[in-house]
C-alpha cells in the first residue's frame, strides 16, 4: 500500500511577496515614466508604436480581462506581468537592445520571486523551493516536524530552515500527526 505522504506537496508562505510586489509597481511606473520619456526623442511612428505597445495595450487588455478569463478582476501580480511584458516587448520592437534586456531580466527575476513555494516530500527526501530547487535526502536530515503552521527542517550540518506553511495544509490534526510520524519514519531508515 502507498503510503499518502510519499509524493505530498507542502505549500509555503511567500512572506516577502507583497514586497516584491511593491517592488514590481515601482518597476513599472519607472518603466512607463522611461517610455514616455524616450517617445520625445523619437519620430512620430515610433513615438505612437512604443505609446501604443507599452502602454495602452496593457491598459485595454487589463479592461477586458474578465472576459478572458473568469476572473472578475486581474490580481496586482498578473497586472504587473501584463505591463512587464508589455514594456519588454515595446523596447524590443523599438530596438532598445539594452533596455529589453534589462526588462526581460526584471520580469524573469520578478515571476521567481512571486510564485508559488511548494516543498516535495517524497521517499528519496524532500525537494525545497530555493534557487535552484535544493534536493535534501532523509539521510542528509536530523529532524523534521510540522508544529504550528511552522515547518522546520533541521539538517545535519547544523543549519535549520523555518518556513510558515499554508494554513489548512493538513485536513486535521490527525493528519499532520500521520505526516510527522511519517517524516520521523523516513529520517530513522535512512
Amino acid at each position: 500500500m502507498q503510503n499518502s505522504f510519499s509524493n505530498f506537496t507542502l505549500p509555503l508562505v511567500n512572506t516577502r511577496k507583497n514586497q516584491y510586489l511593491v517592488l514590481g509597481v515601482f518597476i513599472v511606473v519607472l518603466n512607463a515614466a522611461m517610455l514616455l520619456y524616450s517617445a520625445l526623442y523619437l519620430n512620430q511612428l515610433q513615438i505612437i508604436a512604443i505609446l501604443v505597445i507599452g502602454i495602452a495595450l496593457p491598459l485595454a487588455f487589463l479592461k477586458t480581462i474578465k472576459s478572458f478569463t473568469n476572473k472578475k478582476q486581474a490580481s496586482t501580480e498578473d497586472k504587473i506581468d501584463i505591463f512587464l511584458l508589455a514594456t519588454t516587448i515595446a523596447w524590443l520592437i523599438e530596438s532598445f537592445y539594452w533596455f529589453f534586456g534589462a526588462m526581460l531580466a526584471l520580469h524573469i527575476l520578478f515571476k521567481l520571486s512571486v510564485r508559488t513555494l511548494k516543498v516535495v516530500i517524497t521517499a528519496d527526501g524532500i525537494r525545497y523551493p530555493s534557487l535552484p530547487a535544493k534536493k535534501i535526502h532523509w539521510s542528509q536530515i536530523e529532524n523534521l516536524i510540522v508544529k504550528d503552521d511552522l515547518l522546520t527542517i533541521d539538517i545535519k550540518t547544523n543549519k535549520l530552515i523555518q518556513q510558515p506553511i499554508e494554513q489548512n495544509s493538513f485536513t486535521d490534526a490527525r493528519e499532520l500527526e500521520a505526516f510527522n510520524t511519517y517524516c520521523q519514519q523516513q529520517i530513522k531508515a535512512a
